[in-house]
């Protein structure tokens, strides 16, 4: 994670994997402040080695709330820290990851994901740089795509539309109706 030398506050994020000589997924190896003066606080997180069995380490920093018990994000492809610096890996969450619709949707400065998808899916927003990649069609059985559209990028109604078809497509895992703006 880092050193820092003011107080800070982390949110809706992974920690994950991490690796210094105690070994990968300490606490130590997860977190390290050097100086007690500053603090950390995290809320809506998941820090490996933090927060076993659901009781947070206070050596890692202040519990804010709402974190998630150590349990394995379910990345695509976990990083291997032994290689690092490196490009390799895919932290994208699959299906069941504890961390999808786990985040403080209010913690949320930005429209979309990495990918450009909206930022918040099924109503609450994941841990980590991306949502998950799925979609449930909508009750109204209808996804809508406008590339003008400024909304939420959901594809739930025209003014939260997917800004290209592609996204619709790839996030649709059921049958539903596609509606294009022209």
């Amino acid at each position: 994670m880092g050193y820092w030398a003011v107080d800070i506050a982390i949110q809706n994020s992974i920690v994950w994997n991490n690796e210094d000589s105690s070994g990968i997924g300490t606490a130590e190896s997860s977190i390290y402040h050097a100086d007690a003066a500053f603090t950390a606080t995290f809320s809506h997180t998941l820090v490996q080695g933090c927060n076993p069995s659901g009781a947070w380490v206070a050596s890692c920093g202040i519990d804010g709330g709402n974190n998630l018990a150590d349990a394995d994000p379910l990345f695509v492809d976990t990083p291997n820290p032994s290689t690092a610096p490196h490009a390799n890996g895919n932290v994208r969450l699959l299906a069941g990851s504890p961390a999808i619709d786990a985040g403080d949707n209010s913690a949320n400065n930005t429209a979309v994901d990495l990918d450009g998808h909206g930022r918040i899916q099924n109503g609450v927003i994941d841990l980590g740089a991306y949502e998950t990649a799925t979609a449930v069609c909508p009750p109204s059985g209808l996804l809508y795509v406008n590339h003008a559209a400024t909304g939420g990028n959901a594809g739930t109604s025209w003014a939260d539309a997917y800004t290209n078809l592609q996204s619709a497509l790839t996030f649709l895992s059921e049958p539903c109706e596609i509606w294009v703006a022209r």
